[in-house]
């Protein structure tokens, strides 16, 4: 199993938005929404390490109001 913590900044305002639309993704386990340099953060978790890549690549970061990720990998 791949895990990783992707931290995001979005629009100004569409942090709850964002949220909703990380939660439609089945890969996307738990959520939270921060105060401070970064908007939210992400659990996400896949089967291996090249499916993690692509839900990260492929549907978070194309998310319409996110800005910004970091992608922390879990070891």
């Amino acid at each position: 199993m791949a895990q990783a913590y992707v931290l995001m900044n979005t629009k100004l305002g569409c942090e709850k938005d964002v949220e909703n639309a990380l939660k439609e993704i089945p890969e996307v386990k738990m959520t939270w929404l921060l105060y401070g340099v970064y908007d939210i953060i992400a659990l996400v978790e896949a089967r291996n390490e090249d499916i993690l890549k692509n839900v990260i690549h492929e549907q978070i970061r194309k998310l319409e109001k996110v800005n910004t990720t970091i992608t922390n990998l879990i070891i």
